[in-house]
């Protein structure tokens, strides 16, 4: 599955790659660190797989509570948790190469949730159409230049939905004015 090679061997304890970097040379040091970066995303994507399994099976009375479970197991919030687990649901339903890339350590887990929050007013088959039209080049944009793509290729999907919520959004605007009185 990895394609990259440690520059100075490898050493496994308990299953886990280490990485060993003494007397490196510096562009040996950033190998190491995208290989790193890689095997993080990997094992995001192997997390997340595990948040959705385990909240399609929990779905009885403790399903409500499900997202405690998690804060406690991963020690963060209870809002973090419940934030956790529907970017696993999402990704795992609606975006499922985008996991696989992920998986495949291509791109981070930030790029994956830009992908899920640009479609996430979208249908099914909007939101795929997008993930299959952003994926080939995500692995080599900034998160900003993917954000940028998202936008065009959202509007170019569904170009309706576009202008219906660009209404909602000016609908909600409000103005208001504050005085304070300084002394």
């Amino acid at each position: 599955m990895w394609e990259r090679v440690l520059s100075v061997g490898r050493r496994s304890v308990g299953g886990v790659i280490g990485i060993e970097s003494i007397a490196l040379a510096p562009e040996e040091h950033l190998g190491n660190a995208v290989f790193a970066r890689t095997m993080i995303g990997h094992f995001q994507a192997i997390e997340l797989q595990e948040l959705a399994d385990y909240a399609a099976t929990n779905q009885g009375l403790d399903a409500d509570f499900a997202h405690l479970e998690v804060a406690a197991g991963l020690h963060i919030s209870d809002r973090a948790a419940q934030r956790r687990i529907q970017f696993a649901i999402t990704l795992t339903t609606r975006l499922p190469q985008t996991l696989a890339l992920l998986k495949q350590g291509g791109i981070e887990e930030y790029k994956a949730q830009l992908i899920a929050q640009a479609v996430e007013p979208l249908s099914d088959e909007h939101a795929l159409e997008v993930e299959r039209r952003v994926l080939d080049k995500a692995p080599a944009q900034t998160p900003t230049q993917l954000r940028n793509r998202l936008a065009k290729v959202v509007l170019t999907v569904d170009p309706e939905g576009a202008e219906e919520r660009r209404q909602e959004k000016r609908r909600d605007r409000r103005s208001e004015e504050h005085t304070s009185e300084l002394q």
